[in-house]
């Protein structure tokens, strides 16, 4: 018998096995929205501008990238990137640093950076060999429980990549070792991450991912709370979709926004789920933007969309806020809003709110992979400068409000 149709029947009956053991869909499946009532990190409004800029501690490396940011119970920020000497490079490592927005220090309001996870420690821990780390996310579950996601590389380019995660019950001062998210039956590799989970009222997770093997596309993980994959659902089908960013409506309802890596006319991708994420419409153009790069959305309850994009179709520079005016769930089923009704409300280090930014954009820095956090009485934005740092933005509830009305 050929080993090829040894290969065959192995694989077959591998994915037969594994829909057999799939727990079902329960019909009643509902996102959890949560909100920070609980927490105590507030923007503050002191600040004639309502807008504070800060910078992350680098560690002394020479490139950073990929901040992701949770907000904790205490009221505290945790935020986590990678940096080393180069995107891709041995020597990238798993940096954390906590902020406290309450806290009166001088100057230096976040902590000195701590290695979260090195490539060391995650061979270790996998197994197997390791040739590079990237794009951590990090999260908080309903029950306290932080967990980490952090794409590994064993051969090849990211296309290899493969979505490893560890937890901590004790707000970060100890983890888990590194555990595989599988997330195929076989090769288990061409899965990245980029946007936090997303939890539902069962205490299931929701885990948007995305491939770049062959064809790129975006894809939500629906999971049970030890991270064993329930299902797998497509939100693009075409393919040249990245970084999938949910917004949570309510707990039926959500927008997708993806980067747009086609040729085409380039703007942000969205699609609408109806389900609770088992299902989804097709992908559409969201009438922003977009040059190749992630973006990031929260749903400003009773308020309207919030989204932080690149204002360009081919340069990572003019990193804005834009609003789009209270969407109803009843009329959003097909997501055709008017472009019009998205407004540019801030540029981030440069304002070009009226500015054509290809007449200045050789002057602006580039700024990528922003990730946004909702305070209670503000948002926390976070990007890369160039690589070379991390950039910190507060931007006060009061102040937008003000430029909405």
């Amino acid at each position: 018998m050929r080993w090829w149709f040894v290969g065959w029947v192995v694989a077959i009956t591998a994915v037969m096995v594994g829909l057999k053991l799939k727990p079902g869909i329960p019909e009643d499946l509902a996102f959890l929205s949560l909100h920070t009532d609980c927490c105590k990190v507030e923007v503050s409004d002191s600040s004639v501008s309502q807008i504070e800029y800060q910078k992350l501690p680098k560690a002394g490396v020479k490139e950073v990238h990929a901040a992701s940011s949770v907000l904790m119970r205490d009221g505290s920020l945790l935020t986590v990137w990678y940096g080393g000497s180069r995107e891709g490079a041995a020597d990238v490592q798993i940096y954390s640093s906590r902020f406290n927005p309450s806290d009166k220090q001088d100057s230096k309001d976040w902590s000195e950076p701590k290695i979260l996870l090195s490539p060391q420690q995650a061979m270790h821990d996998l197994g197997h060999r390791i040739r590079k780390l990237g794009n951590p996310v990090i999260s908080l579950r309903p029950d306290g429980t932080l967990d980490l996601y952090v794409v590994s590389v064993s051969l090849g380019g990211w296309a290899g990549s493969q979505v490893n995660w560890m937890s901590s019950t004790n707000n970060g001062h100890s983890w888990s070792s590194l555990k595989p998210l599988w997330t195929s039956p076989i090769s288990n590799i061409s899965t990245l991450v980029k946007a936090p989970p997303v939890y539902f009222e069962n205490g299931w997770i929701g885990l948007p991912v995305y491939h770049e093997f062959v064809g790129k596309f975006a894809e939500f993980l629906i999971m049970d709370s030890n991270h064993r994959i329930v299902d797998k659902i497509r939100l693009s089908h075409r393919r040249e979709a990245l970084q999938p960013w949910l917004a949570i409506l309510n707990d039926q309802q959500a927008i997708a926004y993806m980067r747009f890596s086609g040729n085409s006319k380039r703007e942000i991708l969205q699609t609408l789920t109806t389900q609770a994420g088992v299902k989804w419409g097709s992908a559409i153009k969201a009438g922003l933007p977009n040059p190749n790069s992630a973006v990031t959305a929260l749903y400003w309850k009773n308020h309207g969309m919030l989204i932080v994009f690149n204002r360009s179709t081919d340069s990572r520079r003019g990193l804005s806020l834009a609003f789009l005016p209270e969407i109803d769930p009843a009329m959003v089923n097909d997501l055709k809003n008017p472009v019009d009704k998205w407004q540019v409300i801030y540029s981030f280090e440069e304002n070009l709110n009226k500015k054509n930014i290809d007449e200045i954009k050789k002057k602006i820095p580039k700024l990528s992979y922003p990730y946004m956090v909702q305070g209670n009485k503000g948002f926390h934005i976070f990007y890369s400068y160039e690589r070379d740092f991390i950039r910190h933005v507060q931007i006060s509830e009061s102040w937008l409000l003000k430029q909405i009305e």
